[in-house]
């Protein structure tokens, strides 16, 4: 046991035996939220807003849903051809973006703000949150669009 912890300890990165490197990293998550929530109230106001647009766009997302219908609109190309028909399932791809933007955008954002400043994790926040208004425009214009 001491030959491999020697062992792991000389390569650059690894993780101790008995070591628990997600335990450390999630204590060390929910203590920067916290500085977050005393600290930085712009901070937690940008994490609250991409959290609750990410529950509105993943929640309008499931209930725009059709498995029943045959062919629907999935796209929009501005560019060429406009609406684009598919199967309902390639649909699915908007709540699965509504779940990665609106959570782990948010856990991003803290390693941000751990890392880099207060700043980056703002303007990353912020480009979120354009890309999640982008995306429920497009919903929008998909389903009651012309």
């Amino acid at each position: 046991m001491a030959e491999q912890l020697i062992r792991n300890e000389q390569v650059a990165g690894s993780t101790p035996v008995n070591g628990s490197s997600s335990k450390d990293s999630m204590k060390s998550l929910k203590e920067t939220i916290k500085q977050i929530y005393k600290e930085d109230k712009g901070l937690l106001i940008c994490m609250v807003i991409t959290l609750i647009l990410g529950v509105f766009l993943f929640v309008y997302s499931i209930l725009i849903l059709d498995p029943d219908g045959s062919v629907l609109r999935i796209g929009y190309d501005d560019i060429s051809r406009g609406y684009r028909n598919g199967a309902w399932n390639a649909m699915l791809v908007y709540p699965i973006a509504a779940v990665i933007f609106g959570v782990l955008h948010n856990m991003l954002a803290v390693r941000i703000f751990e890392k880099k400043g207060r700043g980056a994790a703002i303007v990353f926040l912020g480009l979120t949150i354009g890309i999640m208004i982008a995306m429920t425009l497009l919903m929008i214009r998909l389903v009651w669009g012309n």
